[in-house]
């Protein structure tokens, strides 16, 4: 983080509060191995375990917010079926939620109405800060483990628009259905279903556990 070109500025300069902001990015790694969903075979086609949410990663009223998120990295995750965008924010979702689960069910209230993933930019429980592209040959400078990304394919919409990945650390990221390599494994990997093109665009997301703001 200190090598970043972003700013991370920890809530009252608290070393408890960026210990909760490390262990959040860490949770969200931990909670890569755990999601037991599968990868839709058409865009469009998701499933999510009704007990707990009542549309597109929306919770059920009266449902905990964490519990439902938590479902899907449970035995019940062959009830979900997600494409890498709700993916990667479930698994990040995931992460936050077991860094601080009263906070989270006290930020999201499962409503039945709004996506979870709304809220939590709302509540500050996730935050987005773009960075430079890396374009057609990125590297691992601003990358932090827990970072949410996206390489860019050959159109705007579609499963084979482009690619969200995770950074994990130690040089290795994932990405669904699942898939799992370096960067430069990522980017042919993308190459590979979108016609040949690959574009690192910038984009980070990651848990704002912790955290005050970011500059």
């Amino acid at each position: 983080m200190l090598e970043d070109s972003r700013t991370f500025t920890i809530k009252d300069l608290d070393v408890q509060q960026l210990k909760k902001h490390v262990d959040a990015r860490k949770n969200v790694v931990t909670a890569i191995g755990k999601f037991g969903g599968q990868f839709p075979n058409s865009d469009g086609e998701y499933t999510f375990n009704t007990s707990y949410w009542s549309g597109v990663m929306v919770v059920k009223a009266g449902m905990s917010a964490s519990d439902a998120v938590n479902d899907a990295f449970t035995a019940n995750g062959g009830l979900y079926t997600l494409g890498c965008r709700y993916t990667s924010f479930m698994i990040l979702l995931e992460g936050i939620a077991t860094t601080d689960k009263a906070a989270f069910d006290s930020a999201l209230k499962a409503n039945g109405q709004s996506a979870i993933f709304s809220q939590a930019f709302g509540a500050k429980l996730l935050i987005g800060k773009d960075v430079q592209k890396g374009g057609e040959n990125p590297t691992l400078k601003n990358w932090v483990p827990g970072d949410k990304g996206y390489i860019e394919g050959y159109r705007a919409r579609g499963l084979d628009a482009g690619e969200n990945i995770i950074y994990m650390g130690g040089g290795q990221f994932w990405g669904a259905p699942p898939y799992q390599g370096n960067l430069l494994q990522m980017m042919n990997h993308v190459k590979g279903f979108s016609n040949g093109k690959a574009s690192e665009n910038g984009q980070r997301i990651f848990p704002g556990s912790g955290l005050d703001k970011v500059e």
